[in-house]
This record gives structure tokens, sequence and C-alpha cells, in this order.
């Protein structure tokens, strides 16, 4: 029976991914993994860490932000040297705080919206979340950087 498939594009591109990825991992396995005794493990033949409900990073990865003060106030800044693309991952965007991070529960979130308004308004979480979200890429760059 024929392939259904196709030689579109796609397919191609998915194939070649599989043979890379694979091949990265088998050369990575075979070179990394050791007993205690320091004897190679195939870890082809091992069963891998199973899914979590968050994810982390790989334990090879050691991208991090750099503190400059650790002081309630805090600073610290992303390694825009180690970066590759466009988008800072959220744990490793910058910080600049003037009172510590704050400990907000969801459950209990108010904003307050008065002062030189017609009418003074409350929203909790909830009611945020039930407006129309807009996903936008944008730069950003703390005032404080020297």
């Amino acid at each position: 029976m024929a392939d259904t498939r196709g030689t579109d594009r796609r397919n191609v591109l998915k194939g070649l991914l599989g043979l890379v990825s694979g091949g990265l991992l088998l050369q990575h396995n075979q070179t990394a993994a050791q007993t205690s005794t320091g004897t190679p493990v195939d870890t082809t033949k091992v069963l891998g860490a199973a899914p979590a409900s968050l994810g982390t990073r790989s334990p090879y990865e050691t991208i991090e932000r750099m503190v400059a003060a650790p002081t309630p106030a805090g600073v610290s800044f992303t390694p825009l040297e180690k970066l590759s693309g466009i988008i800072t991952p959220s744990d490793l965007h910058f910080e600049r705080h003037h009172a510590g991070v704050p400990a907000i529960d969801p459950h209990t979130y108010e904003l307050l919206i008065h002062g030189l308004v017609e009418r003074p308004l409350k929203f909790s979480l909830a009611d945020l979340k039930r407006f129309p979200a807009v996903s936008r890429i944008c730069f950003i760059e703390c005032s404080g950087n020297g």
C-alpha cells in the first residue's frame, strides 16, 4: 500500500527534527551518563523521568538571573548575553523591588480604582479575568538600568 502522507515540507521537517534530536540525545546520553563506578550507561535502555505537573529547566541548563543586592529591596538582572531569541523567559526577567516580593493570595486580591474618578470601582481577580485578554510582544527596560 502506498504512503499517503506525501513529501510535503511539514513531513520532511518532522523527519529531520526527529533524526537530529534523536542523534543529539543519543550522543549526549552515551557520553554524560555514568554509574557510580564511572562505567558509561546506555540511557536509551533506561526509562526517563515521568512528566511533572509543572515544567522545569533541564539539570544541564545553568542560566540564571544575576542578583545584585541581597536586600529586601533587591535587584536582579537578566543575563542578556546568554539568551537567544527575542522573548525573555519569565523566570529570567529582571526584577526591581523597593519592598521585597509580595505574596498575593489570588482568592482575596482586589483592585480598587478610586480618587479622581466619577465612580470608584473594586474588582476581584475573577472579575479581571472575565475581561478580554490581549497578548503583545513589547520591549521593557528597568528605569534603574545604569
